[in-house]
């Protein structure tokens, strides 16, 4: 995956002041371009070191380790678009990102990264990990969203769901600085397809509240994640949600197939998710991540 004779490196005189390190790497042109380095949990760093030492790499098992973690994921896309060519597409699948990051470098940034259970404050290391839990429900939720009425591409709906909350990750791990914001925008420009990081400013941008149906996103992609993130409003705080919020979300227009979706189906589905979001909630910490994410991906396998 990486015949660099020499791994890269990670620069730590930039470190963490400014959120960036450097990713020095004497093969590599762009070297000094900056890294966003973001927490990941200390069961990803344990099972990539594992999984990144042999010189054939199971690409399946590494990508679903790697599509577990935002923090993981985030790094991840960085390092397999960092020698990208003006002309070359962006990467956004996880296999591909991870071939095209490189073996020792990708083991260099996570080794590098600060683990989320590592932080000294108790404070920090629960929003840390309510982050984490949120971003992989999240990501489920856009994912079988897309995939039943959204008329889009569920895995990279998954992906934008995932890192939807990057810009809190990033203000978690950076509280004093300013401009790690910044770098993460220089990072989001680098890194993700302009379609994907659009549909995540979509949903973000949207007030459900009090901007009017008409008004909503402007992609099946932006909706799937906005619908997933009203929905993991409810079933993040409530075993389900209440007769109220149903009604509310089965009849909010977020999308042009959910318009024409029966009300009847729209609450059939919301009930799936509503199931599926407890069931991501509840096994994504304690299930290997190949399993969580194969049983994921079979049709209702995680019932």
């Amino acid at each position: 995956m990486d015949s660099a004779a020499r791994p890269a490196t990670l620069d730590r005189r930039s470190s963490y002041a400014n959120g960036l390190t450097l990713l020095r790497d004497p093969d590599c042109e762009s070297s000094s371009l900056p890294l966003l380095c973001l927490p990941i949990l200390t069961r990803s760093a344990s099972l990539l070191n594992l999984l990144l030492q042999d010189g054939a790499v199971d690409l399946e098992l590494t990508s679903s380790v790697v599509a577990l973690d935002p923090g993981l994921a985030f790094t991840t896309l960085q390092l397999a678009n960092r020698e990208r060519r003006e002309e070359d597409e962006l990467i956004w699948q996880f296999p591909l990102a991870v071939v095209a990051g490189g073996q020792h470098r990708l083991l260099q940034a996570v080794n590098q990264a600060p683990k989320i259970e590592s932080y000294s404050s108790t404070k920090i290391r629960a929003e840390l990990r309510q982050l984490w839990v949120r971003a992989v429900v999240r990501a489920c939720l856009a994912r079988v969203l897309s995939q039943q009425v959204g008329g889009g591409n569920p895995r990279q709906a998954f992906l934008a769901g995932l890192l939807f909350e990057l810009p809190a990750l990033v203000q978690l791990t950076f509280p004093s600085c300013p401009s790690s914001q910044l770098g993460l925008q220089a990072a989001w420009r680098e890194s993700l397809p302009p379609g994907i990081a659009a549909a995540i400013g979509q949903a973000r941008g949207y007030d459900h509240v009090h901007a009017p149906s008409k008004d909503g996103p402007q992609t099946s992609l932006a909706a799937s994640i906005l619908l997933a993130e009203m929905l993991l409003g409810c079933t993040m705080r409530v075993s389900s949600p209440g007769p109220g919020k149903g009604r509310e979300l089965a009849s909010n227009s977020v999308w042009q197939c959910w318009k024409e979706t029966s009300l009847c189906q729209r609450h059939l589905l919301l009930d799936r998710c509503c199931e599926l979001a407890r069931w991501a909630a509840a096994h994504a910490a304690g299930m290997n991540p190949w399993e969580f994410t194969a049983r994921l991906e079979r049709s209702k396998g995680w019932e």
